[in-house]
């Protein structure tokens, strides 16, 4: 992964917003809104959302009532919803947004699934893709969750097939200051780039492996 290829990848998502549901004005909405407060009365955690949403492809923008009828979600749609779950909960939850560095033929791969699946594909450049998780604020520490894989960010590994290569914290009412990630200051609202030498793995002592199966490369 050249330098130039993740500038110009980060220069492309700059604008853009880390995803959301919106809510028709209608009773649509108001009953999947309904429906999803009892589901979460009786779920724990957040693992449960990867098995009722299997990862793919589908339409934005997305709505309450189109989440309640869907049978997948994309990154997107999983964060945005997470989200949702872990502030109905009481929690200090935030979106962030990643880029994260797989090889060109997985690349591909998932380009074709979003084409035929009705997707935007607006989140491949080569081998480096867009993703999104979410965010907890416990303590003055932040700890990033990826619905989509099901596993913890700051946990798993950071060389190699999927390394997390940036990270952007998403704090639209500014509210966060002087926050941790993995015991480093981190900013909100910008990206950071972490260092190819460290990618994450290196703050760590031993192997870790990666948790990959809620993104099949197929």
């Amino acid at each position: 992964m050249s330098d130039t290829a993740l500038r110009r990848t980060l220069a492309a998502l700059e604008g853009r917003p880390a995803s959301r549901i919106d809510t028709h004005a209608a009773e649509c909405c108001r009953m999947a809104r309904a429906w999803m407060q009892a589901r979460l009365s009786l779920e724990d955690g957040l693992e449960w959302l990867r098995t009722r949403y299997p990862w793919g492809p589908h339409r934005w923008p997305l709505h309450w009532c189109d989440v309640a009828c869907a049978d997948r979600l994309d990154c997107g749609g999983l964060a945005a919803l997470a989200h949702h779950v872990l502030q109905a909960r009481g929690a200090q939850a935030y979106p962030v947004q990643l880029v994260e560095r797989f090889d060109e033929s997985t690349g591909r791969a998932w380009a074709r699934r979003w084409a035929k699946g009705g997707g935007t594909i607006e989140w491949v450049w080569g081998d480096l893709v867009y993703h999104e998780g979410v965010t907890v604020l416990s303590g003055g520490e932040l700890t990033i969750w990826d619905p989509t894989d099901g596993c913890s960010v700051d946990d798993r590994a950071r060389t190699g097939y999927g390394a997390l290569v940036a990270l952007r914290v998403v704090d639209l009412e500014r509210s966060l200051r002087g926050v941790k990630w993995l015991g480093a200051p981190l900013s909100t609202n910008t990206w950071t780039v972490l260092p190819a030498e460290l990618s994450v793995s290196a703050l760590f002592e031993g192997p870790r492996s990666r948790k990959i199966e809620g993104r099949a490369a197929s």
